[in-house]
């Protein structure tokens, strides 16, 4: 195993028990998968094996100020995204270039196929290519989904048309979806979709879409862009795990989730309703309060945590007391529970991170380190960050 960590040498790793494997000295560290790791060096981006020994060197900057590749699995697809004189392009495994460096932007290749951006003159272009560099998709679309979902891919064309909104002119924004051929499988009449999930996606319209059940309201259509679900809802979210997240009125306490079947199971009086995970939801009050329900709707935790996460090994990240501060959560103590809401682990920590194999991260006084499911310190808190 190796754990990226931060120290005041640089990023380096160390095995679960904290002992040095390979020295800091990195300006970032990423996450191990499939043998690599991406590392910034000089502020370029290196690859690393195990061992610590560079097998792609330090050529290409990262693609974006984020650098999702160095915390995340990097060759998704084969492919990893990365950036030469301001011009994103990609390589494979092997170092060797697959997509030429002439873009703006290059998604992930999903199912052989990457949406990518470029400059034709002061326009913006979207197109498609495949794993060859071939293009499926030309320039054509104003707008195109980050990557394909369920083998669909979000498309968009605008033109002027008459819709007012708060006494405005606006220009329209027709949204459908295209296949891996670039065939437009559902046609572009919606103003409003999300991407497909778990076979289906969440679309609406201003203007009522030919065949649909209501006009400025969101449904739920299949691959092929069948009505399932009727258009009933003011705002309607990704299907997970069996359920959605839907909207109904412009108060804040209008949210709840529905089944595949559109069956109202969690009902919509709460100012958020979240799936996550072990057959729970997490609902939040008007006061920034949040719970968990079950599937059918029953109240199992009352709302009393100030953040409740995913669950993850079976157990969740929640945390007590503290007040929001844009997306930070200050002054709060965190902690671990189950699905019954039983406080597993003291609520000890300034900062813990989700359960992975068996282990968590958690901070104190500034500082990270590991703990295992009984609350066991296994690396104390002594590195300035660390990617678990």
């Amino acid at each position: 195993m190796r754990i990226p960590v931060k120290t005041e040498a640089g990023w380096g790793y160390v095995d679960e028990a904290g002992v040095e494997v390979i020295a800091p000295q990195y300006q970032a560290a990423g996450a191990f998968a499939e043998g690599v790791a991406g590392v910034l060096i000089d502020g370029n981006v290196a690859f690393i094996d195990e061992a610590g020994e560079e097998v792609i060197p330090p050529t290409f900057a990262p693609a974006s100020r984020y650098g999702d590749i160095l915390w995340k699995r990097p060759f998704v697809g084969g492919h990893v995204a990365l950036k030469s004189e301001g011009r994103v392009g990609c390589i494979n495994r092997a170092g060797a270039i697959t997509v030429p460096f002439v873009y703006e932007y290059v998604g992930t290749f999903v199912d052989d196929r990457a949406v990518v951006r470029s400059k034709v003159g002061d326009e913006t272009a979207y197109s498609v290519l495949n794993t060859e560099g071939d293009v499926t998709v030309p320039p054509g679309y104003d707008m195109l989904g980050n990557q394909y979902w369920d083998g669909r891919l979000r498309a968009q064309r605008k033109h002027e048309g008459q819709r007012q909104l708060g006494g405005g002119s606006l220009q329209d924004w027709r949204w459908g979806f295209l296949d891996r051929d670039g065939n437009e499988v559902i046609p572009l009449e919606y103003s409003e979709v999300d991407d497909f999930s778990e076979g289906l996606a969440a679309t609406a319209n201003w203007q009522q879409p030919s065949g649909s059940s209501g006009a400025g309201r969101f449904g739920f259509v299949d691959a092929d862009g069948r009505e399932i679900l009727p258009f009933r809802w003011d705002w309607a979210f990704p299907f997970e795990d069996g359920l959605a997240v839907v909207k109904d009125g412009r108060g804040l306490q209008a949210y709840g989730l529905i089944d595949r079947t559109g069956s109202l199971l969690v009902p919509m009086i709460w100012s958020s309703a979240n799936p996550v995970g072990a057959g729970r939801v997490c609902v939040g009050d008007e006061d920034d309060r949040y719970g968990l329900v079950d599937r059918a709707g029953n109240l199992v935790v009352e709302p009393s945590f100030t953040r409740i996460g995913e669950f993850r090994d079976g157990l969740a990240t929640a945390a007590r007391g503290g007040r929001q501060q844009g997306w930070r959560l200050v002054g709060a103590r965190f902690g671990f529970i189950d699905p019954a809401g039983n406080e597993i682990l003291d609520f000890s920590w300034d900062g813990v991170r989700a359960f992975h194999q068996g282990l968590a991260a958690v901070r104190e006084g500034g500082l990270w380190g590991l703990i295992d499911r009984t609350g066991r310190v296994v690396m104390p808190p002594t590195y300035e960050d660390l990617r678990w």
